[in-house]
């Protein structure tokens, strides 16, 4: 397999040499453990390109700050919602309290 990422007449795809070393790790580890293969290698791309993760980070703090906010929104809801809840109740406490008199 190594033998055929490295004859470049026969493939499509120009891989650099970069690219086959990383491929042949993944291959190696991708049989042994699925899940710390697949870590290993996003932390190695995130290291190689901090531009990404930098990417990343910014699109977790947008995520984190939305959630707040709907959140927020939510809250802000259901407290205007209870509210006009109790309004609705106790004036009809009150007009049944005035039919009764």
């Amino acid at each position: 397999m190594l033998g055929c990422l490295m004859n470049r007449d026969e493939n499509r795809y120009k891989l650099t040499d970069e690219e086959i070393i990383d491929l042949v790790i993944t291959i190696m580890y991708s049989g042994y453990e699925t899940v710390s293969t697949t870590s290993m290698m996003a932390v190695k791309y995130l290291h190689d390109h901090p531009k990404v993760l930098e990417e990343i980070r910014v699109s977790a703090k947008i995520l984190m700050f939305s959630r707040y906010v709907v959140f927020a929104l939510l809250y802000s809801a259901l407290t205007v919602i209870t509210l006009n809840a109790e309004r609705a109740l106790c004036h009809k406490g009150k007009e049944k309290a005035r039919g009764s008199n």
